[in-house]
């Protein structure tokens, strides 16, 4: 099930690229490829930690380059490109604040008891797709 969240979140993701990539910024478009790849790493992960490597050093690798530093990149990617959107007429406002408060957003997910790892972090970055979703809709093709 975690699979297809991140998938979803991957596919928004590259519609989000294709949709503003010709008019982003260099720092947007560092942005979205540190997301994009931290993406990619999760969804590694997650093939590494719940099919046939369960239990074995692959799935401890995965975990650790996977998850670990897939959250990272997706975290730093989405605050940089954030702070593109912000600065960029005719971005996505909600989705850019969203991102930029993903740090203590996470904090405040893992106090109020989402504590799993991956799902923690990725929780938060569910809601910021969810204004960003909207903007997709909403601009014209």
């Amino acid at each position: 099930m975690y699979f297809l969240v991140l998938l979803g979140l991957l596919v928004g993701l590259v519609s989000l690229v294709r949709m503003r990539y010709a008019r982003a910024s260099r720092a947007e478009r560092w942005g979205l490829r540190l997301s994009l790849t931290g993406l990619l790493l999760n969804l590694a992960a997650i093939v590494t930690d719940y099919t046939v490597f369960e239990g074995t050093l692959v799935e401890d690798g995965g975990f650790l380059v996977g998850t670990l530093l897939g959250l990272l990149l997706l975290t730093v990617g989405s605050i940089l490109a954030g702070i593109a959107w912000l600065r960029s007429p005719g971005a996505p406002r909600l989705g850019a604040w969203l991102v930029l408060l993903a740090i203590p957003g996470m904090v405040l997910l893992g106090i109020l008891g989402f504590g799993n790892l991956p799902s923690m972090p990725v929780a938060w970055f569910c809601l910021a797709w969810l204004a960003l979703g909207g903007y997709l809709v909403r601009s014209p093709a």
